[in-house]
């Protein structure tokens, strides 16, 4: 198989901070797939969640 993947982190704070860990690999028809968990908690920290996520799509032409 002849594939990419990629790992990153992503944290940002708005009203919560969320932080999220996410890797994807490229498949050879050209379609990209991820998978990732994600930690979401209030700023003062009295709640917390967990969270996954998958995605899967194609980049367009224009590349969005």
């Amino acid at each position: 198989m002849n594939s990419k993947i990629w790992y990153w982190n992503i944290h940002w704070e708005s009203r919560v901070k969320e932080t999220w860990t996410y890797w994807v690999v490229q498949r050879l028809d050209g379609i990209s797939y991820g998978e990732g968990q994600g930690v979401i908690m209030t700023k003062d920290g009295s709640d917390v969640a967990t969270a996954t996520g998958r995605t899967e799509g194609r980049m367009t032409d224009s590349g969005e």
